[in-house]
């Protein structure tokens, strides 16, 4: 961020989209939200790795934080970037962002709510005998940040049933992650990420599909995330943040001209073969939703 960037107008635009979100975001919760008693891990076959869901649920739970974008390793790969050796880390190749909250107290409690979900995860296959590596948040200018990403691609071996899909809008334009595919990897459900504009109207709020260069260092975004805990060479498991959604809500020209100062568990892990996950926007569901609404309106 360059040194002008208005902080204050960032955490209270930060503070306000908790705010919002807390009316009008169903498929996710605030970190700060997570209850013990009401989540668990479990192990999932394919491809290998310990997640978090709802208690008696098979679906994958998604959590959200709010921020601004200090770093940004977002698509596309361009054709002037991609080098030969490239090709040959093709699996550890990821889009994601790094976050923070700066002053904001809403991101604040979700970063050490966080450490929470890590505890748990730790509980959960300590009775495995399985080690869970330490999991610290990153910093930012002496602000907490939240690092998270998603692979492109999953080595074709781990996950055998999952057929393979086409890249996002905007995601690939100049083929270069295709080239990179070969035989061996394949782009799923679970290396997507949904990148999203929220727009407010008269109506209320919209969301639309953007392609993921619209993003920039200063946007305040909603970063809608999962905890997975992966197995090293080690036989250690270390939980990552995956990026699963990115969603617009305020870019940077607006924080430029915001305000110049601030106002102010004993149950076991469940195995199943295969995660459950929608995706975070669902144009379907949206549509079917607007036609809700004028139903609504008609009576």
């Amino acid at each position: 961020m360059d040194p002008n960037y208005n902080q204050y107008a960032a955490q209270a635009l930060m503070d306000q989209g908790y705010c919002d979100a807390r009316k009008s975001i169903h498929d996710a919760m605030p970190v700060v939200d997570f209850q013990l008693e009401d989540h668990r891990v479990v192990y999932v076959e394919q491809p290998r790795s310990w997640r978090i869901t709802r208690t008696n649920s098979t679906e994958e739970q998604n959590f959200y934080v709010y921020g601004a974008i200090c770093r940004n390793e977002l698509p596309p790969i361009k054709l002037s970037d991609a080098t030969p050796s490239m090709k040959k880390k093709a699996i550890y190749l990821r889009q994601g962002v790094r976050i923070t909250g700066l002053r904001s107290n809403g991101f604040n409690d979700d970063a050490v709510s966080i450490k929470h979900v890590h505890e748990m995860m730790k509980t959960y296959l300590k009775k495995e005998d399985i080690e869970v590596k330490p999991w610290n948040l990153s910093m930012y200018e002496g602000h907490w940040a939240v690092d998270a990403s998603t692979r492109y691609f999953t080595p074709r071996k781990h996950a055998p049933t999952e057929a393979g899909l086409a890249f996002d809008m905007g995601v690939d334009p100049d083929g270069v992650l295709a080239h990179m595919r070969g035989d061996d990897l394949i782009h799923t459900m679970d290396n997507k990420v949904d990148y999203l504009r929220e727009v407010k109207n008269d109506n209320g709020t919209s969301t639309s599909r953007v392609v993921p260069s619209v993003f920039k260092v200063g946007d305040i975004v909603r970063a809608t995330i999962a905890f997975i805990g992966v197995m090293h060479k080690d036989k250690a498991v270390a939980m990552t943040t995956v990026l699963r959604a990115l969603t617009l809500i305020h870019d940077v020209q607006d924080v430029r001209n915001g305000p110049a100062e601030f106002i102010e568990n004993d149950a076991e892990i469940a195995k199943i073969p295969v995660m459950k996950r929608r995706r975070v926007y669902d144009e379907d569901r949206e549509v079917r939703q607007k036609m809700e609404d004028m139903t609504i309106h008609r009576e």
